[in-house]
This record gives structure tokens, C-alpha cells and sequence, in this order.
């Protein structure tokens, strides 16, 4: 039987290379704790913030815009998502490009050949394709199932009525950030304030909530009531679009006050637009409201704040009298009726009766300028009037302290309202005061502002009194019998219904009333158009301005239409008419019988 052998033993380690072995692990150690050292000890900080960046993410939580409404409630303004539409190129299947770029581009307003270049750009991670998308486009966007696409929503601005007060409300661009009307003025306060989220994320980016968040929530924007009457605001934008269409006009200005506070009832202007598609209008048209931005000479309707002020300082009473050739020398030129034709000699009644710019100049020279002017400035004339919408004009007065091309013809010509600018709240503003009592108020328009639970309403504010009560009740009844006469003369019933009360001393209608069963005040006026070169358009722009019902105001009403077909003012009387009439009707104004004459229309 064979014997096993043991194996050589292993020849021992050298000693040197135990030592060295050593050394080496020495070496390692020493440089990892260095590292550690230099890792935990040195860049502890800066390594500690890279890390947190990583996985911690700081977020803007954006308010939600305030919305708008009217008096009644109704949503004039709001937010709502609307989706956008991103691709990640690189993602889609190069067989489905051409399907899918014509399927998506009506859907996104772009033309085919467009979104198929956008789909196979590969040299981008993200691609947007559309922004804004309508719900029916989204939709149809999911049932295509296609990975690639990306539907993200964002907040936009929608006005469901579309042109509906577009002119007051305003704009909110793109970027939710508003840019005319209330949405400009009142914008701070519509924004809100914007929150954050501060919290640690996973790869996908959503938060782990193992460590909870620090979140700072966003106060959301101010939601905003008008003193807009929807049923008065219906009103005058069908009355004013159907006068523009009948007398070629190519602009014009409604406009209706509570003479009792200053709220705005309603506010029109043309050309409307739709906010909702504002890129579509030029800028001159959504970022201006031309019943607080233009500027305009308003003619014989400011014979109405003339002879008020000569009352007020008792430059003249109800019976003076002044000659009415038809012309009287002020200037080269200056100055005539309106029809060259004289009169009987002229009472204020019957300077505002007949227009007589001869009557009025000389009226406004017995009150003198120093006292004229200063109630031109009580009036609130030549400074805007603080409406909460951007884009106010002041309107233009040459004071006599003011400037040294001042002379006295200007006082002359303003009498009748020609070399005096005012937008047509200002005027409406005045008018009010003329309507009230004598009152100056504050116009406004935003009636109430809610931040949460917590409200702010706004109260009427009296400016000053301009004029005393009995100023007021003189001059009344001259705008009455001035209404009738002037809607009689518009609509042919001079002859008819005018002839024998004409020059009626009791200032009787003479058998016709404006609105019948309602004592309504207005004056007509027709303006000359500067050019801005010193001299004046072959155009005008016809206006009238008034109150009602007489014994207690409850709206005062300008109408004003640019460069129509017809020269006269007189044209405006009947569109004044009819919106008065449907005021009453609208606030369910009883009728008195007594003012229902047999001459009527």
C-alpha cells in the first residue's frame, strides 16, 4: 500500500513585504481620511448645499387673479386653465409625424408643415406647440394617447360676455398681468400676492412627505364689484351701436351717472371689442376708454355750466337781457350764431332755447373772467376726475394766470363751449352737480372689494358744493323746455307743436315732451374738431347732455357722436330720447299724467 506524502511547506513571507503591504494599506488610510477630512470637515458646507439642491426644491405658488363683477352680481371677469401643449421630439415615432402634425395643427392654430417641423426637432428636450388650448382641443389631444405630448394647465383670463363693458373692464394680457381699463387700474389688488412651497423631491420631482414642507400659501387677488348696472350698461351699447350704424359716425361716447352719489351706471364707447381675442384690435382700441381719455370741446352744452356760474356769483339774474344781432365783434372772425340769425333780446332761458353763442359769450363777460374761471376749476374742469380706469385725460382750460397767449376772446368763445377741451365724464360729472343740488361727487366705479371674508365698500364722496341749491332749480326748468324744443325741432314738430309755446314766459314745453309723462333736462351742442394745426376738421361731433327726471335725478346722461353724417347736435337728441325713456322704464319710474300733452310723437 502506497504511502501520501505531506506537501512542501509555503516558503515564509519576507518580513519586507509584510512592511510594505503595510505601508500601503498605511497610505490608503490615510488618504481616505484625508478625503473624509476634506469631505465632512472642510466642504462640509458647500457639499451639504449641493446635496440639498438635489433633492430640495423652492416652488412660486401663483394667487388666482380677483375676479369682476357687476352691480347685479354677474361675472364680468374670471380665471379659468386652459392647457398648453409641449412635445419632447425626441420621443416621437418618426412614422407618425406626418398624422400627427395634421391632426394637431388646427388644433393649435399652426399650419401642418409648421408643427411637423416643431415635432422633429430633436435638438430640443421641450417643444411648445400651443398655448390656450380649448377644452374640445385638449381633449381630442388625450385620445390620441400619445406619450411624446404634454398637456400642462395654466390660469387664463376669460370674460364670458365678451364685448360686454369691455371698454370699463379692460385687459389682462397673456401673462395674467392687467393692461387697460380696471383690470390696469386696479391691477396690485387683483394680482394678489404669490406663496411658495419649499419641500424635498424625488427623481420625478414630486415631494416626499416624510419631511413635510414648508409652505407660505399665496393670497389670491381682490374679488371686485362695479357700480355697473347690467340692464343700463345693456342699454346704452345697443342704443349707442344702432346711432353709429344710422348716422355714420365713426365714433362715440354714452354715458350714465348717479347724480345723487357718482357711481357710474353705465359706460359706452365705440368701437367695442372682445377682450377675449384683444391681440386681434389695435392697441389704440382695448387700451383706451375714450369716455374718460377723449378730449373734446363740447360746445352749447357747456352754456348749461356758463350760466350757472354767472347765477352762482350773481353776475346776472333769470330776467337780464342781452342784445342778439346774429354776430357781435370780438375777433376777426368771431363771432356768430350757429345760424347766423338773431333773436328777441336774450334771458338765459332763452339763450339755451335758441343756442345763442352771442347770448352766451356776453353772459360769461358779465361774470368776468376771474369769477368764470374759478368756476370752471370748482367744477372740476382741467383735472381728471380719478375714475379707477387707466388712461384719464385732464382736458385742456387756458386759465388766464396761466399762460401769456391768454386774451380775453378766450373767455369770449369758452362762454359757448369752443376753446375749452373736456373728456365726458368730466362733463357728466359737472352736469351731475347742476342735476343734484349742487354737488360735486366723486365718480367711481369700483362699488366694493373683497380680499377673502374681508370687504371694503366704497362710499359716495362729495367733493365740494359748486353751486347752490336755488342755482339749481333756476336753472332746471330752462333745461327742460330747452329738451322738448330741441327733440320737437329734430324730429319736424316745430310747426306742429312749437310755434305758440315757443316763446312761452312760464317756460311751458309748448305741447310737446321729450320722454312724455317725465320732465327730462338736456341741452344739444355741436363741436367743432380741431385739427392741430390752429384750425378745425371739416367735421363736428354732436352731442347732448341732461338729467332726470327733473324733480328728483336719478340719472344724468351724456350722448356724444363723432364726425356723423348730419353736422348738427341736434341729431344726438333723438338717441337721448330713447335712452331716457328706457331709463325710466328700466327703474320702473312711474309716469305723471299731468306731462302727457296732446302733442306728442
Amino acid at each position: 500500500m502506497a504511502t501520501r506524502t505531506a506537501p512542501p511547506a509555503a516558503p515564509p513571507l519576507a518580513r519586507w513585504r509584510i512592511n510594505m503591504i503595510l505601508l500601503a494599506c498605511l497610505v490608503l488610510a490615510l488618504a481616505n481620511g484625508r478625503k473624509l477630512f476634506d469631505v465632512q470637515v472642510v466642504r462640509h458646507a458647500e457639499l451639504s448645499g449641493l446635496a440639498a439642491t438635489e433633492v430640495q426644491s423652492k416652488r412660486t405658488l401663483l394667487p388666482q387673479r380677483g375676479i369682476i363683477r357687476d352691480s347685479d352680481g354677474g361675472v364680468l371677469a374670471m380665471n379659468v386653465d386652459r392647457d398648453t401643449l409641449g412635445v419632447t421630439p425626441r420621443l416621437i415615432d418618426p412614422e407618425r409625424v406626418d398624422t400627427l402634425a395634421l391632426v394637431l395643427a388646427p388644433l393649435v392654430g399652426r399650419q401642418p408643415s409648421e408643427v411637423k417641423q416643431l415635432l422633429t426637432d430633436t435638438t430640443r428636450e421641450y417643444v411648445v406647440l400651443g398655448r390656450r388650448l380649448t377644452p374640445e382641443a385638449s381633449e381630442q389631444v388625450r385620445q390620441l394617447d400619445e406619450s411624446a405630448l404634454v398637456l400642462t394647465p395654466e390660469p387664463i383670463r376669460v370674460y364670458p360676455h365678451g364685448t360686454f363693458a369691455s371698454s370699463i373692464v379692460g385687459v389682462a394680457n397673456h401673462e395674467n398681468v392687467g393692461i387697460s381699463g380696471v383690470e390696469g387700474y386696479a391691477n396690485a389688488l387683483l394680482s394678489g400676492v404669490p406663496g411658495s412651497m419649499e419641500a424635498e423631491i424625488d427623481s420625478a420631482a414630486n415631494p416626499i412627505w416624510i419631511d413635510p414642507p414648508e409652505v407660505q400659501a399665496p393670497r389670491d387677488g381682490a374679488a371686485i364689484t362695479l357700480t355697473i348696472d347690467p340692464g343700463v350698461q345693456r342699454i346704452i351699447e345697443e342704443e349707442l351701436a344702432q346711432a353709429i350704424g344710422a348716422k355714420s359716425a365713426s365714433g362715440g361716447t354714452i354715458l350714465v351717472l348717479d347724480p345723487q352719489t357718482g357711481a357710474v351706471l353705465g359706460m359706452a364707447s365705440w368701437p367695442f371689442y372682445d377682450p377675449n381675442r384683444y391681440t386681434e384690435y389695435s392697441p389704440e382700441v382695448y387700451n383706451r376708454n375714450p369716455a374718460v381719455s377723449d378730449q373734446y370741446e363740447p360746445g352749447s352744452t357747456f352754456k348749461v355750466i356758463n350760466l350757472a356760474i354767472g347765477f352762482q356769483n350773481h353776475a346776472f339774474t333769470p330776467d337780464t337781457v342781452v342784445d342778439d344781432p346774429g354776430y357781435i365783434a370780438r375777433a376777426p372772425g368771431c363771432c356768430s350764431n350757429w345760424n347766423g340769425a338773431g333773436h328777441a333780446p336774450m334771458n338765459p332761458a332763452n339763450v339755451l332755447l335758441h343756442s345763442s353763442n352771442v347770448g352766451a359769450l356776453q353772459f360769461a363777460e358779465m361774470t368776468g373772467a376771474e369769477h368764470f374761471y374759478q368756476g370752471v376749476h370748482d367744477f372740476g374742469y382741467g383735472e381728471p376726475t380719478g375714475i379707477e380706469i387707466n388712461g384719464e385725460g385732464a382736458g385742456m382750460v387756458q386759465w388766464p394766470d396761466s399762460t401769456e397767449d391768454w386774451r380775453p376772446i378766450v373767455l369770449s368763445t369758452n362762454g359757448y363751449g369752443q376753446g375749452i377741451s373736456v373728456t365726458p365724464l368730466q362733463h357728466l360729472r359737472a352736469i351731475a352737480a347742476v342735476a343734484n343740488g349742487g354737488k360735486l361727487m366723486q365718480p367711481y366705479l369700483i362699488k366694493q372689494w373683497c380680499e377673502g371674508e374681508e370687504c371694503h365698500t366704497i362710499e359716495p364722496k362729495v367733493i365740494r358744493q359748486v353751486i347752490d341749491p336755488e342755482v339749481s332749480e333756476l336753472i332746471k326748468p330752462m333745461m327742460v323746455r330747452t329738451a322738448n324744443n330741441s327733440y320737437a325741432f329734430a324730429q319736424g314738430m316745430w310747426e306742429k307743436c312749437l310755434y305758440e309755446g315757443y316763446y312761452d314766459p312760464n317756460g311751458n314745453s309748448g305741447g310737446v315732451a321729450l320722454v312724455p309723462g317725465y320732465n327730462v333736462a338736456a341741452k344739444t351742442g355741436t363741436s367743432s374738431i380741431p385739427d392741430g394745426n390752429g384750425g378745425y376738421e371739416n367735421a363736428t361731433i354732436g352731442s347732448v347732455i341732461g338729467f332726470g327726471p327733473v324733480e328728483e335725478p336719478k340719472f344724468a346722461v351724456l350722448v356724444k357722436l363723432d364726425r356723423p353724417s348730419d353736422v348738427w347736435g341736434s341729431l344726438a337728441i333723438p338717441v337721448y330720447a330713447h335712452v331716457m325713456e328706457r331709463l325710466l322704464t328700466h327703474y320702473h319710474i312711474p309716469p305723471d299724467p299731468s306731462l302727457i300733452a296732446d302733442c306728442q310723437r
